[in-house]
């Protein structure tokens, strides 16, 4: 996986003061809310350590596994009456599209984004800005929005704004648009807590997750709308073999 070093200029961050003289010609780097919140979940070299990410995922009465190659980014999620992978150029379907009932591309990859915020945020074609301190529900946090050049996954018009606890540096939430299907830029968030983490192999790892209604005149959370947990997380050095992402015989390419 390519690493792409992502910071800001001290001068965009109001009240940001340097701690050291600079040489001539020397820029001055500073953390931002997401440097510091990735730093407090283990860090973006223990993260990129890993070529391997597995997890089961349970929402309701259902569990599924799901592997990925943090690598190359080519995963495998398998349920009870259906399998979904990417072999890094397509998405294929078992049994069947019409089985799964939804659409196999979007749903691709869509939880392992979740799981890996705020590692992920950090990828290749992610710009950040710096929104500072912000207050939701009468409680202060450090927020920084995400977007995506053009040609950046399924939905580049997407948003993300992750929002950190000032002391702790954790993720506390996330909001975020679904262009997916639109296909259109929007400003109507959903909102994702994460409520409970589990350290994994040096990482912060999130254990539970909880969706809520967001209010965004209001700025605050309104009805829940389901959550979803993990276990059985587990990461290696190595990528997994290839072949567990080739589709299989009979399977179904999935055409966006």
């Amino acid at each position: 996986m390519r690493t792409v070093a992502l910071a800001v200029l001290c001068g965009s961050l109001a009240g940001c003061q340097p701690s050291q003289e600079i040489a001539p010609g020397e820029e001055m780097m500073v953390e931002d809310a997401l440097d510091r919140g990735i730093a407090a979940h283990g860090g973006i070299q223990k993260w990129q350590s890993y070529g391997m990410l597995a997890y089961d995922m349970h929402r309701g009465e259902a569990t599924e596994r799901h592997v990925i190659d943090l690598y190359k980014r080519r995963t495998r999620q398998t349920a009870e009456n259906f399998e979904i992978g990417y072999d890094g150029s397509e998405v294929w379907i078992m049994p069947n599209k019409e089985a799964f009932g939804g659409s196999p591309s979007f749903y691709n990859g869509l939880y392992f984004y979740f799981f890996g915020i705020p590692f992920v945020l950090a990828d290749p074609g992610a710009n950040r800005e710096a929104l500072g301190r912000v207050l939701v529900d009468s409680t202060e946090y450090d927020a920084i929005k995400i977007s995506f050049d053009a040609g950046i996954g399924g939905s580049p018009d997407d948003y993300y704004i992750a929002h950190f606890d000032p002391e702790s540096h954790r993720l506390r939430f996330v909001l975020y648009t679904a262009t997916y299907f639109g296909g259109e830029p929007s400003e109507a968030y959903n909102a994702l807590v994460y409520e409970t983490w589990q350290d994994i192999g040096g990482l912060t790892l999130p254990e539970t997750l909880q969706w809520y209604v967001w209010d965004g005149e209001r700025r605050q959370f309104g009805e829940a709308r389901g959550g979803a947990s993990f276990s059985n997380v587990k990461l290696e050095a190595e990528s997994p073999d290839a072949t567990l992402f080739v589709r299989p015989e009979g399977a179904e390419v999935d055409t966006p």
